[in-house]
Protein backbone atom coordinates (compact mmCIF):
# COMPACT_ATOMS: atom_id res chain seq x y z
CA UNK A 1 0.00 0.00 0.00
CA UNK A 2 3.04 2.36 0.53
CA UNK A 3 1.13 4.63 2.91
CA UNK A 4 4.13 6.70 4.04
CA UNK A 5 5.49 7.72 0.61
CA UNK A 6 3.89 11.01 -0.48
CA UNK A 7 5.23 10.72 -4.04
CA UNK A 8 3.34 7.46 -4.42
CA UNK A 9 0.26 9.06 -2.87
CA UNK A 10 0.51 11.86 -5.44
CA UNK A 11 0.53 9.24 -8.20
CA UNK A 12 -2.47 7.56 -6.59
CA UNK A 13 -4.35 10.86 -6.68
CA UNK A 14 -3.57 11.28 -10.40
CA UNK A 15 -4.92 7.79 -11.10
CA UNK A 16 -8.16 8.50 -9.21
CA UNK A 17 -8.55 11.87 -10.93
CA UNK A 18 -8.31 10.15 -14.30
CA UNK A 19 -10.76 7.42 -13.28
CA UNK A 20 -13.34 9.92 -11.99
CA UNK A 21 -12.81 12.83 -14.38
CA UNK A 22 -16.22 12.32 -16.02
CA UNK A 23 -17.99 10.96 -12.93
CA UNK A 24 -20.61 13.42 -11.60
CA UNK A 25 -21.03 12.26 -7.98
CA UNK A 26 -17.48 11.73 -6.68
CA UNK A 27 -14.66 14.27 -6.46
CA UNK A 28 -10.90 13.73 -6.11
CA UNK A 29 -8.92 16.74 -4.77
CA UNK A 30 -6.16 18.24 -6.90
CA UNK A 31 -2.52 17.58 -6.02
CA UNK A 32 0.13 20.27 -6.53
CA UNK A 33 3.06 18.12 -7.62
CA UNK A 34 5.44 21.04 -8.27
CA UNK A 35 5.57 21.83 -4.53
CA UNK A 36 5.24 18.25 -3.28
CA UNK A 37 7.89 15.57 -2.67
CA UNK A 38 8.36 12.28 -0.82
CA UNK A 39 8.07 14.08 2.55
CA UNK A 40 5.53 16.81 1.79
CA UNK A 41 2.22 16.51 -0.05
CA UNK A 42 0.22 19.61 -0.97
CA UNK A 43 -3.38 19.07 -2.07
CA UNK A 44 -6.45 21.18 -2.70
CA UNK A 45 -8.37 22.31 0.40
CA UNK A 46 -11.84 20.81 0.34
CA UNK A 47 -14.78 22.85 1.57
CA UNK A 48 -17.51 20.55 2.69
CA UNK A 49 -19.25 18.72 5.51
CA UNK A 50 -17.96 15.55 7.12
CA UNK A 51 -20.08 12.68 5.87
CA UNK A 52 -20.62 11.56 9.48
CA UNK A 53 -22.16 14.94 10.41
CA UNK A 54 -25.67 13.87 9.45
CA UNK A 55 -27.31 16.70 11.39
CA UNK A 56 -25.56 19.41 9.34
CA UNK A 57 -26.15 17.49 6.12
CA UNK A 58 -29.88 17.38 6.83
CA UNK A 59 -29.90 21.09 7.67
CA UNK A 60 -28.27 21.77 4.28
CA UNK A 61 -31.07 19.84 2.60
CA UNK A 62 -29.16 16.72 1.55
CA UNK A 63 -30.98 13.42 1.14
CA UNK A 64 -28.90 10.99 3.22
CA UNK A 65 -30.17 7.99 1.26
CA UNK A 66 -28.94 9.56 -1.99
CA UNK A 67 -25.54 10.25 -0.39
CA UNK A 68 -25.33 6.59 0.68
CA UNK A 69 -26.06 5.55 -2.90
CA UNK A 70 -23.45 7.94 -4.33
CA UNK A 71 -20.75 6.70 -1.97
CA UNK A 72 -21.57 3.03 -2.55
CA UNK A 73 -21.75 3.42 -6.33
CA UNK A 74 -18.35 5.14 -6.35
CA UNK A 75 -16.83 2.21 -4.47
CA UNK A 76 -18.45 -0.34 -6.74
CA UNK A 77 -16.82 1.52 -9.65
CA UNK A 78 -13.42 1.55 -7.93
CA UNK A 79 -13.41 -2.17 -7.16
CA UNK A 80 -15.26 -3.78 -10.05
CA UNK A 81 -14.48 -1.42 -12.94
CA UNK A 82 -11.26 0.48 -12.20
CA UNK A 83 -9.46 -2.17 -10.15
CA UNK A 84 -8.02 0.43 -7.76
CA UNK A 85 -9.80 1.58 -4.60
CA UNK A 86 -9.39 3.85 -1.58
CA UNK A 87 -8.56 1.37 1.18
CA UNK A 88 -9.32 3.62 4.17
CA UNK A 89 -12.84 5.08 3.76
CA UNK A 90 -13.45 6.01 7.40
CA UNK A 91 -15.70 9.07 8.07
CA UNK A 92 -12.72 11.38 8.66
CA UNK A 93 -11.64 10.88 5.03
CA UNK A 94 -15.05 11.50 3.46
CA UNK A 95 -16.77 14.84 2.88
CA UNK A 96 -19.91 16.07 1.15
CA UNK A 97 -19.31 19.19 -0.94
CA UNK A 98 -21.97 21.88 -1.22
CA UNK A 99 -22.80 20.80 -4.78
CA UNK A 100 -23.68 17.30 -3.52
CA UNK A 101 -20.56 15.47 -4.62
CA UNK A 102 -18.87 13.05 -2.23
CA UNK A 103 -15.14 13.71 -1.83
CA UNK A 104 -12.50 11.35 -0.43
CA UNK A 105 -9.17 12.61 0.91
CA UNK A 106 -5.97 10.81 2.00
CA UNK A 107 -4.92 8.48 -0.81
CA UNK A 108 -2.01 6.94 1.10
CA UNK A 109 -3.85 3.65 1.53
CA UNK A 110 -4.80 2.51 -1.96
CA UNK A 111 -5.12 -1.09 -3.10
CA UNK A 112 -4.97 -2.49 -6.63
CA UNK A 113 -6.71 -5.48 -8.20
CA UNK A 114 -5.50 -7.21 -11.33
CA UNK A 115 -7.92 -7.65 -14.23
CA UNK A 116 -8.38 -11.31 -13.35
CA UNK A 117 -9.01 -10.69 -9.64
CA UNK A 118 -11.37 -7.84 -10.46
CA UNK A 119 -13.37 -10.24 -12.61
CA UNK A 120 -13.44 -12.83 -9.81
CA UNK A 121 -14.85 -10.23 -7.43
CA UNK A 122 -17.44 -9.18 -10.02
CA UNK A 123 -18.45 -12.81 -10.53
CA UNK A 124 -18.76 -13.28 -6.77
CA UNK A 125 -21.05 -10.27 -6.47
CA UNK A 126 -23.21 -11.74 -9.24
CA UNK A 127 -23.21 -15.00 -7.27
CA UNK A 128 -24.32 -13.25 -4.07
CA UNK A 129 -27.11 -11.29 -5.73
CA UNK A 130 -28.39 -14.33 -7.65
CA UNK A 131 -27.50 -17.04 -5.09
CA UNK A 132 -25.44 -18.85 -7.74
CA UNK A 133 -23.42 -21.38 -5.74
CA UNK A 134 -21.39 -22.60 -8.73
CA UNK A 135 -20.26 -19.09 -9.65
CA UNK A 136 -19.31 -18.48 -6.01
CA UNK A 137 -17.18 -21.63 -6.05
CA UNK A 138 -15.19 -20.23 -8.99
CA UNK A 139 -14.28 -17.23 -6.81
CA UNK A 140 -12.68 -19.44 -4.15
CA UNK A 141 -10.87 -21.47 -6.78
CA UNK A 142 -9.69 -18.35 -8.61
CA UNK A 143 -8.18 -16.84 -5.45
CA UNK A 144 -6.54 -20.16 -4.61
CA UNK A 145 -8.27 -20.23 -1.22
CA UNK A 146 -8.55 -24.00 -1.03
CA UNK A 147 -5.86 -25.88 0.88
CA UNK A 148 -5.02 -29.59 1.13
CA UNK A 149 -7.00 -29.54 4.38
CA UNK A 150 -10.21 -28.00 3.01
CA UNK A 151 -13.24 -30.10 3.90
CA UNK A 152 -15.07 -30.27 0.57
CA UNK A 153 -17.78 -32.53 1.99
CA UNK A 154 -19.19 -29.59 3.97
CA UNK A 155 -17.85 -26.60 2.05
CA UNK A 156 -20.66 -26.27 -0.50
CA UNK A 157 -23.46 -26.55 2.07
CA UNK A 158 -21.68 -24.06 4.37
CA UNK A 159 -21.30 -21.63 1.48
CA UNK A 160 -24.97 -21.98 0.52
CA UNK A 161 -26.00 -21.29 4.13
CA UNK A 162 -23.74 -18.23 4.32
CA UNK A 163 -25.04 -16.73 1.06
CA UNK A 164 -28.67 -17.25 2.01
CA UNK A 165 -28.18 -15.85 5.51
CA UNK A 166 -27.01 -12.44 4.27
CA UNK A 167 -28.77 -12.32 0.91
CA UNK A 168 -31.12 -9.36 0.32
CA UNK A 169 -30.89 -7.91 3.84
CA UNK A 170 -30.96 -4.27 4.89
CA UNK A 171 -28.02 -2.93 6.89
CA UNK A 172 -30.26 -2.52 9.94
CA UNK A 173 -30.90 -6.28 9.80
CA UNK A 174 -27.19 -7.15 9.72
CA UNK A 175 -25.03 -7.34 12.82
CA UNK A 176 -21.59 -6.53 11.38
CA UNK A 177 -19.74 -8.12 14.29
CA UNK A 178 -21.78 -11.30 13.85
CA UNK A 179 -21.17 -11.32 10.09
CA UNK A 180 -17.39 -10.93 10.52
CA UNK A 181 -17.37 -13.74 13.07
CA UNK A 182 -19.36 -15.86 10.60
CA UNK A 183 -16.80 -15.18 7.86
CA UNK A 184 -13.89 -16.05 10.17
CA UNK A 185 -15.69 -19.21 11.26
CA UNK A 186 -16.43 -20.10 7.63
CA UNK A 187 -12.75 -19.72 6.68
CA UNK A 188 -11.58 -21.61 9.78
CA UNK A 189 -14.08 -24.46 9.56
CA UNK A 190 -13.34 -25.13 5.90
CA UNK A 191 -9.59 -24.53 6.34
CA UNK A 192 -9.38 -21.90 3.65
CA UNK A 193 -6.48 -19.60 2.81
CA UNK A 194 -7.28 -15.87 3.18
CA UNK A 195 -5.50 -13.81 0.46
CA UNK A 196 -4.28 -10.30 1.30
CA UNK A 197 -6.45 -8.86 -1.51
CA UNK A 198 -9.57 -10.04 0.29
CA UNK A 199 -8.25 -8.91 3.69
CA UNK A 200 -7.63 -5.35 2.43
CA UNK A 201 -11.00 -5.19 0.70
CA UNK A 202 -12.70 -6.57 3.80
CA UNK A 203 -11.16 -3.82 5.93
CA UNK A 204 -12.33 -1.15 3.49
CA UNK A 205 -15.81 -2.72 3.35
CA UNK A 206 -16.12 -2.61 7.16
CA UNK A 207 -15.27 1.11 7.22
CA UNK A 208 -17.62 1.81 4.33
CA UNK A 209 -20.46 -0.16 5.91
CA UNK A 210 -20.20 1.88 9.11
CA UNK A 211 -20.38 5.15 7.18
CA UNK A 212 -23.30 4.05 5.01
CA UNK A 213 -25.16 2.74 8.07
CA UNK A 214 -24.96 6.21 9.66
CA UNK A 215 -26.37 7.79 6.51
CA UNK A 216 -29.18 5.28 5.96
CA UNK A 217 -29.69 2.23 8.23
CA UNK A 218 -32.31 0.88 5.79
CA UNK A 219 -29.90 0.92 2.85
CA UNK A 220 -30.01 -2.42 1.00
CA UNK A 221 -26.56 -3.18 -0.48
CA UNK A 222 -27.77 -6.25 -2.39
CA UNK A 223 -30.40 -4.29 -4.30
CA UNK A 224 -27.85 -1.59 -5.11
CA UNK A 225 -25.44 -4.27 -6.32
CA UNK A 226 -28.10 -5.61 -8.68
CA UNK A 227 -28.50 -2.15 -10.23
CA UNK A 228 -24.74 -1.77 -10.57
CA UNK A 229 -24.43 -5.19 -12.18
CA UNK A 230 -27.24 -4.40 -14.62
CA UNK A 231 -25.44 -1.21 -15.70
CA UNK A 232 -22.04 -2.93 -15.85
CA UNK A 233 -23.24 -6.03 -17.69
CA UNK A 234 -22.75 -4.46 -21.13
CA UNK A 235 -19.06 -3.76 -20.46
CA UNK A 236 -18.64 -7.20 -18.91
CA UNK A 237 -20.22 -8.93 -21.91
CA UNK A 238 -18.05 -6.92 -24.29
CA UNK A 239 -14.97 -7.91 -22.28
CA UNK A 240 -15.93 -11.59 -22.43
CA UNK A 241 -16.68 -11.38 -26.16
CA UNK A 242 -13.36 -9.58 -26.63
CA UNK A 243 -11.59 -12.55 -25.07
CA UNK A 244 -13.42 -14.90 -27.42
CA UNK A 245 -12.48 -12.66 -30.35
CA UNK A 246 -8.82 -12.70 -29.28
CA UNK A 247 -8.91 -16.49 -29.10
CA UNK A 248 -10.44 -16.69 -32.56
CA UNK A 249 -7.85 -14.27 -33.94
CA UNK A 250 -5.12 -16.44 -32.43
CA UNK A 251 -6.64 -19.52 -34.04
CA UNK A 252 -6.86 -17.90 -37.47
CA UNK A 253 -3.32 -16.54 -37.09
CA UNK A 254 -2.18 -20.11 -36.39
CA UNK A 255 -3.86 -21.24 -39.61
CA UNK A 256 -2.02 -18.50 -41.52
CA UNK A 257 1.34 -19.52 -40.02
CA UNK A 258 0.73 -23.18 -40.89
CA UNK A 259 -0.09 -22.26 -44.49
CA UNK A 260 2.98 -20.02 -44.65
CA UNK A 261 5.20 -22.82 -43.32
CA UNK A 262 3.66 -25.22 -45.83
CA UNK A 263 4.43 -22.92 -48.77
CA UNK A 264 7.98 -22.45 -47.49
CA UNK A 265 8.50 -26.19 -47.30
CA UNK A 266 7.17 -26.69 -50.84
CA UNK A 267 9.37 -23.90 -52.23
CA UNK A 268 12.55 -25.19 -50.59
CA UNK A 269 11.62 -28.80 -51.44
CA UNK A 270 12.22 -29.94 -47.86
CA UNK A 271 10.80 -33.33 -46.93
CA UNK A 272 10.15 -34.96 -43.57
CA UNK A 273 9.21 -38.46 -42.55
CA UNK A 274 5.92 -38.10 -40.67
CA UNK A 275 2.97 -40.28 -39.85
CA UNK A 276 0.83 -38.34 -42.29
CA UNK A 277 0.85 -39.33 -45.92
CA UNK A 278 1.86 -35.88 -47.07
CA UNK A 279 2.05 -32.24 -46.04
CA UNK A 280 -1.40 -31.54 -47.44
CA UNK A 281 -2.83 -34.00 -44.95
CA UNK A 282 -0.82 -32.38 -42.14
CA UNK A 283 -2.16 -28.95 -43.09
CA UNK A 284 -5.73 -30.27 -43.29
CA UNK A 285 -5.39 -31.92 -39.89
CA UNK A 286 -4.29 -28.70 -38.18
CA UNK A 287 -6.95 -26.68 -39.96
CA UNK A 288 -9.62 -29.04 -38.72
CA UNK A 289 -8.34 -28.91 -35.14
CA UNK A 290 -8.26 -25.11 -35.13
CA UNK A 291 -11.73 -24.94 -36.66
CA UNK A 292 -12.98 -27.14 -33.83
CA UNK A 293 -11.46 -24.76 -31.28
CA UNK A 294 -13.04 -21.77 -33.04
CA UNK A 295 -16.49 -23.41 -33.04
CA UNK A 296 -16.26 -24.26 -29.35
CA UNK A 297 -15.02 -20.76 -28.40
CA UNK A 298 -17.89 -19.18 -30.33
CA UNK A 299 -20.36 -21.43 -28.52
CA UNK A 300 -18.82 -20.59 -25.12
CA UNK A 301 -18.81 -16.84 -25.86
CA UNK A 302 -22.51 -16.81 -26.75
CA UNK A 303 -23.41 -19.05 -23.81
CA UNK A 304 -21.55 -16.79 -21.34
CA UNK A 305 -23.59 -13.81 -22.54
CA UNK A 306 -26.99 -15.43 -21.83
CA UNK A 307 -27.03 -15.16 -17.98
CA UNK A 308 -25.49 -11.69 -18.11
CA UNK A 309 -28.32 -10.41 -20.31
CA UNK A 310 -30.76 -12.16 -17.94
CA UNK A 311 -29.30 -10.23 -15.01
CA UNK A 312 -29.65 -7.00 -16.99
CA UNK A 313 -33.32 -7.95 -17.63
CA UNK A 314 -32.76 -7.93 -21.40
CA UNK A 315 -35.04 -10.93 -21.88
CA UNK A 316 -35.40 -10.71 -25.67
CA UNK A 317 -31.65 -10.49 -26.24
CA UNK A 318 -31.15 -13.31 -23.74
CA UNK A 319 -33.64 -15.60 -25.52
CA UNK A 320 -32.07 -14.87 -28.91
CA UNK A 321 -28.58 -15.61 -27.57
CA UNK A 322 -29.83 -18.82 -25.94
CA UNK A 323 -31.26 -19.94 -29.30
CA UNK A 324 -28.01 -19.04 -31.07
CA UNK A 325 -25.94 -20.85 -28.42
CA UNK A 326 -27.99 -24.03 -28.94
CA UNK A 327 -27.51 -23.81 -32.72
CA UNK A 328 -23.79 -23.08 -32.43
CA UNK A 329 -23.42 -25.91 -29.90
CA UNK A 330 -25.10 -28.39 -32.25
CA UNK A 331 -22.97 -27.12 -35.15
CA UNK A 332 -19.78 -27.44 -33.06
CA UNK A 333 -20.64 -31.02 -32.06
CA UNK A 334 -21.42 -31.88 -35.70
CA UNK A 335 -18.08 -30.48 -36.88
CA UNK A 336 -16.12 -32.23 -34.13
CA UNK A 337 -17.74 -35.60 -34.84
CA UNK A 338 -17.40 -35.13 -38.58
CA UNK A 339 -13.62 -34.72 -38.53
Amino acid sequence: LNEADFEIEAQNIKIFQENFKDYPDFYVPKCFEDISNSEVLVTEFIEGTKISDTKTLKEKGFDLKVLAEKLTDAYFKMVFKDGVYHADPHPGNLFVMDDGRVCAVDYGMVAYLSKTKKRYFFDYIVAVTTLDINLALQFYEGFNMFTPYTDFSNFESDLQFFLEKYHNKNLEEIDLKEMILDIIEFVRTNRLRLPTDIAYLGKAAINLEGTVRELDPTFNPTQRLRKFIAVSTKDYVLEKLGEVRDSLELAFYAIFKIEHAYRLLIRERITFQVVFKDLEELQLFYKNQIHKIAYVLTFIGILISVPLFKIAKMETASDILLFLSVLSGIFAIFKILRY
